[in-house]
């Protein structure tokens, strides 16, 4: 049988179960955005690590290009 203080404990106890909820909630969220930051990151790391890799290549439009009988025809 509970007693008055037992009552007490146990609605303390709940209530620090639910802000331990909303700890784990928070800190889980900001673990999510921050993967997602580095995730972001990473992924333009590697497309400037590309654009690196094929920077003696000029872009589409600067590639050169042979004119035969009105036709453009594009030099790879």
């Amino acid at each position: 049988m509970y007693t008055p203080s037992d009552q007490l404990s146990f609605a303390l106890n709940a209530l620090d179960l639910f802000f331990l909820a909303i700890y784990v909630m928070f800190f889980g969220i900001v673990v999510v955005v921050v993967s997602f930051f580095f995730y972001q990151l990473s992924m333009r790391l590697k497309y400037k690590i590309g654009q690196l890799e094929i920077d003696g290549l000029p872009y589409d439009d600067e590639l050169p290009s042979i004119v035969t009988e009105g036709k453009r025809s594009f030099v790879c």
